[in-house]
């Protein structure tokens, strides 16, 4: 019994001290993200952010969070974490690249299946004892699509 409580502890330990580590936040944040399965994970995501980018996720209705996050086919391939940068004790840039799949459908019969890459730099806070995603913006995106191409 001792031995089930300690590893409920440490476990909650190591779950609160990731809130405490940026790059951790920002990787539950996009795990979390490739995993949405209904609406109540709405809060789950809305849980790793501040600012505004948080109240356009909470802005959105229940059809688009859907459309984005429930209806898309995406698998997560890679995370990268390329660069952070601290601006203050209390603010950071995270510049990471992120590869997935993407299942698309092509027309009623066809899925297409395309590989994506983005780059993006991320600006965290800390707040309330954990850091928060701030905002973030596309820095560059390569679309490479199975087969997409042939040439003459």
């Amino acid at each position: 019994m001792f031995r089930l409580f300690f590893l409920f502890l440490m476990l909650g330990c190591t779950r609160d001290q990731a809130t405490r580590i940026p790059q951790a936040q920002l990787e539950a944040y996009i795990a979390k993200s490739f995993a949405v399965r209904s609406l109540a994970d709405r809060s789950v995501l809305a849980s790793h952010l501040t600012s505004r980018v948080k109240e356009r996720l909470e802005a959105w209705s229940d059809a688009q969070f859907e459309e984005v996050f429930v209806g898309s086919k995406r698998e997560l391939l890679r995370l990268l974490i390329k660069e952070v940068k601290k601006i203050s004790p209390e603010e950071l840039e995270i510049t990471y690249e992120l590869s997935f799949l993407e299942h698309r459908k092509r027309n009623e019969e066809q899925l297409q299946e395309a590989r994506i890459i983005n780059k993006k730099l991320c600006r965290m806070l800390f707040q309330d004892g954990k850091w928060l995603i701030a905002d973030v913006k596309s820095l560059k995106e390569l679309i490479e699509y199975d087969g997409g191409m042939a040439l003459p």
